[in-house]
């Protein structure tokens, strides 16, 4: 099923509470059958979409140590010491998912710039060198926004 902008982020924000209870859980507040009981409430939609819900509450400048803390066991139940890694989260997605290359320029300045640059006439190719960013990111800046990509010659 393929969702807008405005169902994505309404599906998001009624996702909030259910992350935030699953953290909870997961912290310490509950056991494997809370966790079952939580998830198994969600189709396989609301499932991906909490991935991401739970992925946007975590810093990734924040050292995995920090970010497993809360383990104080192990996968058998017995004590052990948490993570004292300071190697950040960003830097173990690194091995990975590589950064990409893409500025961080947000999503609303690319699509008001690809505008003003094709009401100067110029190409799909002309546009992603001036933007210093590549057509397909062009497009997903437009589908974030929720804007139509503009016709352009190829």
């Amino acid at each position: 099923m393929t969702l807008t902008a405005t169902e994505r982020g309404d599906l998001a924000e009624r996702l909030i509470p259910i992350a935030a209870a699953l953290s909870c859980v997961v912290h310490g507040d509950g056991d494997r059958q809370a966790v079952a009981h939580i998830l198994n409430q969600l189709d396989p939609t609301e499932r991906d979409a909490l991935i991401v819900v739970l992925a946007g509450l975590v810093d990734p400048e924040q050292s995995l140590g920090q970010a497993l803390g809360y383990l104080t066991w192990d996968e058998h139940g017995a004590p052990a010491e948490p993570p004292t890694t300071a190697k950040t989260v960003r830097q173990a997605a690194a091995l990975i998912y590589p950064p990409t290359e893409q500025p961080t320029r947000r999503t609303a300045e690319i699509v008001e710039d690809t505008t003003l640059l094709v009401i100067r006439g110029l190409s799909r190719a002309e546009i992603a060198s001036r933007l210093q960013i590549s057509w397909g990111y062009v497009q997903q800046a437009h589908s974030r926004e929720g804007v139509r990509v503009p016709e352009v010659a190829a």
